[in-house]
């Protein structure tokens, strides 16, 4: 697999486009839950390579745990809301 590299420019806006869309991301994968739970595994799966590229390491783990929880037919009790919660004390940790 070759190494795919991007601008300065390219992963500013990545990152802020990352940083942007998160929180509703959880979201929508909090009503896919109910509605559609392949597509939910398939936003977190994104979420989470993205999260981890981008340095977001403890929030991009939280997101593949969730997703193999999924995988495995496990309950996920509030695991979202724990992530959401986990993405604003990353946010927080980053904009400090």
């Amino acid at each position: 697999m070759s190494e795919v590299s991007f601008s300065e420019d390219e992963v500013s806006s990545i990152y802020n486009e990352f940083v942007l869309s998160a929180r509703n991301k959880l979201i929508r994968a909090q009503q896919l839950l109910e509605e559609d739970k392949e597509q939910c595994i398939k936003l977190l799966h994104r979420q989470a390579s993205t999260a981890l590229q981008l340095g977001f390491n403890r929030y991009g783990n939280e997101l593949k745990k969730i997703e193999r929880r999924l995988l495995d037919n496990k309950p996920l009790k509030e695991s979202l809301t724990e992530a959401l919660v986990l993405w604003q004390s990353s946010l927080e940790q980053y904009a400090s």
